[in-house]
């Protein structure tokens, strides 16, 4: 069966945003959402001890989907993961440096600059990306940056914002593509 395992961003929870309706969409997968700690002061150690305790035992077959800071939380899972390669990755709206925010500075005291691309990529079978135009926090530049360093197929979306509705059609296409869910797929058309 396909995991899907969410991480949230700063200051954020497993009830918030689109998550309990992306839950309820996926619901024939094992879904898991945990709640981060410290959402509001992020630790960077913390959060991954909690990641690895909510990952099944077998991973080539659980995607990560991080929506804002829980997009970076993947890369840094990534940088350290030493088993097997998960199935795929999901990044929406993930900054790549601390946004000058404070509450940030320590949680990427690690810079990206220093990670190791060329290995981190082979962490993960599929590679996907997710920013909105009009984000208010995350620049499309942090977009462009992981798109230079990973082989991800990259989505701009129109006027969604920091994409944290409570409903999102283009997070849940998104993981569609990446874990090839279409539970709607198209008849096929055949001349003749």
């Amino acid at each position: 069966m396909k995991t899907l395992v969410f991480l949230h961003g700063l200051g954020g929870h497993s009830k918030e945003n689109w998550f309990p309706w992306i839950k309820e969409e996926f619901k024939e997968y094992n879904v898991i959402i945990p709640d981060l700690p410290h959402a509001d002061t992020p630790n960077r150690e913390e959060w991954m001890n909690t990641i690895k305790e909510v990952l099944p035992d077998d991973v080539s077959n659980t995607y990560l989907i991080g929506h804002s800071l829980g997009g970076p939380a993947i890369i840094y899972l990534l940088d350290e993961w030493k088993g097997e390669p998960f199935a795929g990755a999901l990044l929406i709206a993930a900054p790549v440096k601390d946004l000058g925010w404070s509450q940030l500075k320590k949680f990427f005291d690690k810079p990206f600059d220093d990670l190791d691309f060329d290995a981190l990529q082979k962490k993960a079978g599929k590679w996907r990306l997710l920013y909105s135009d009009d984000d208010p926090y995350v620049m499309l530049s942090h977009g462009a940056y992981l798109k230079e360093r990973l082989p991800a197929k990259m989505r701009l979306v129109r006027g969604e914002g920091h994409i944290n509705a409570v409903k999102s059609e283009s997070v849940k296409e998104e993981i569609e593509k990446l874990a090839s869910l279409n539970k709607n797929p198209l008849p096929s058309h055949r001349a003749g």
